[in-house]
């Protein structure tokens, strides 16, 4: 299986446990109008305190575990432009070579999920270190001034996504933003902070 494929397998799979833990975490009430929509938001927890939970998880799993991907998925709409730390459920993924296998642990700050481990083929670069010299706030503050604030404003109701992995160019962050009529790609070295065309 093919990193690409690995990385839409995990993307899905991030979107529909951020479904569930949006369904999971409310409580019986009448049924919402039809006009709320799925967001992706969540209680704030900076990414190193969630991390830490994910990590514990892991190393429960399996003491060799590492980490390989970090990701979340949102909608931030206008009022969340000026945040600093993202309001967003975060998913690490982790690679136990002794398993051979990928696990995720979703986390924000009311609830850790464990997605059962998925057997590959290959084993993917560990990410350095985490967080990285430039982390996801960079990554924000970059996003924004490369469109990303314009394209938010553009399109309120834009999804984005957010990866952070080691791939031929060493530790990127990317996001990608997805409006009605088109889309935005971001991405920034994790390691020196610099625009990757």
């Amino acid at each position: 299986m093919s990193g690409k494929s690995i990385g839409g397998v995990l993307v899905l799979t991030g979107l529909v446990i951020m479904g569930l833990v949006g369904l999971l975490g409310r409580e019986a009430s009448p049924a919402p109008a039809a006009t709320n929509r799925w967001t992706g938001l969540a209680s704030p927890l900076p990414p190193e305190q969630a991390f830490q939970k994910a990590w514990e998880r892991a190393r429960e799993w399996q003491p060799d575990a590492v980490l390989v991907r970090v990701e979340a998925s949102w909608r931030p709409g206008e009022r969340w432009l000026e945040v600093r730390t993202l309001p967003v459920t975060w998913l690490f993924t982790f690679y136990s070579s002794a398993a051979r296998a990928l696990a995720t642990v979703s986390v924000n700050a009311e609830k850790t999920y464990w997605i059962p481990p998925v057997e590959v083929a290959y084993a993917p670069r560990p990410l350095p270190a985490f967080p990285p010299p430039y982390g996801v706030d960079r990554m924000w503050m970059t996003f924004r001034a490369a469109g990303g604030e314009e394209f938010v404003r553009q399109y309120p109701d834009a999804l984005i996504h957010i990866v952070l992995q080691v791939g031929e160019e060493g530790t990127v962050w990317q996001m990608d933003a997805v409006g009605v009529e088109r889309s935005l790609k971001v991405r920034m070295s994790a390691e020196t902070g610099v625009l990757i065309p």
